[in-house]
């Protein structure tokens, strides 16, 4: 099978190839987009005058790769990208991409990410470290198609929001609460192969869309909300994803096996841009902070 460096290189070669006249004048470009949790090669086909006035699609080679090795059928990846390329290059239209202070303000939400994992993303925009895992900030925007997409804050969007870093925080933290209202449910055994001994004061908590729930996990009202209907003073903090994470009382016999539980959903995740953390947390009511309690690590996978 084709490996994925010739696979890149056959892409750019042959992409033209596939793409109507009205595209002479322009050549393919390949740049390392830094994601969350992982770089990708992005393909654009790029006007070669410079024009700003074009809106242009990117098609993500690494994912084009994953397709490829399915039917190793090179022409039909390429008519691939090629329709893509075809459906999506055009003139901007405001409607679809106008941000404003005012937008960023009302729209701006937190999002957890893996510090060590995102470093080079995490040197050019604005964040705020905890422990082992960052703060990003995400303004909602509506989706020309269906719901919605989100655009990471950058320097720039923070300057023309006019708000400090503070501001930035506490703002994308309210509007958590008020459009992306907390949810918790209880934790079913077969959810994520948790022991018997979690039947009890164990839920999982997000947020109504599911959508960079674990933002709520640095919330100290709301982990002091759980720990009154526990009954306890302290807690343990399981992060299963960007989007939820669940919550059981503290008791020594529970930390290995939340350590398992947390390992087990880590390798066995198919979106690697899912991932947040292998530490288990610690919180005692009326804290400020959390604590590294343990870290998931294939040991771990070996308690019974």
């Amino acid at each position: 099978m084709m490996n994925y460096n010739l696979f890149k290189e056959v892409m750019v070669e042959r992409i033209m190839d596939f793409l109507p006249p009205v595209f002479r004048g322009c050549e393919p470009v390949v740049e390392k987009i830094t994601k969350v949790n992982r770089e990708m090669d992005a393909l654009t086909i790029r006007p070669t005058n410079g024009s700003k006035d074009i809106a242009l699609p990117i098609v993500y080679l690494d994912e084009m790769y994953d397709i490829f090795k399915e039917n190793e059928d090179m022409d039909s990846i390429l008519a691939f990208a090629a329709g893509i390329f075809l459906n999506y290059t055009g003139a901007l239209e405001p409607k679809h991409c106008e941000i404003t202070p005012e937008s960023i303000k009302k729209h701006v939400i937190p999002n957890l990410i893996n510090t060590k994992r995102n470093e080079r993303l995490l040197e050019s925009i604005p964040h705020r470290n905890y422990l082992d895992i960052s703060i990003i900030y995400r303004v909602m925007v509506e989706s020309e198609y269906e719901g919605f997409d989100t655009l990471v804050v950058t320097d720039e969007l923070l300057e023309m929001s006019g708000m400090s870093p503070e501001e930035l925080h506490e703002t994308a933290v309210q509007n958590m609460y008020d459009n992306f209202p907390l949810r918790a449910d209880s934790l079913q055994e077969e959810d994520c192969g948790a022991s018997e001994i979690f039947t009890k004061n164990f839920i999982i908590v997000s947020n109504v869309q599911e959508l960079f729930g674990a933002a709520y996990m640095l919330c100290n009202d709301v982990l002091d909300c759980i720990a009154d209907e526990f009954g306890v003073d302290d807690l343990y903090i399981v992060p299963l994803s960007i989007d939820e994470f669940c919550v059981v009382e503290a008791r020594e016999e529970y930390l290995d096996r939340l350590a398992q539980l947390l390992y087990n959903k880590n390798i066995s995740c198919e979106d690697s841009r899912c991932f947040l953390t292998d530490s288990v947390y610690s919180y005692r009511k009326g804290a400020s902070e959390m604590h590294v309690a343990a870290t998931a690590t294939a040991e771990t996978a070996c308690v019974n």
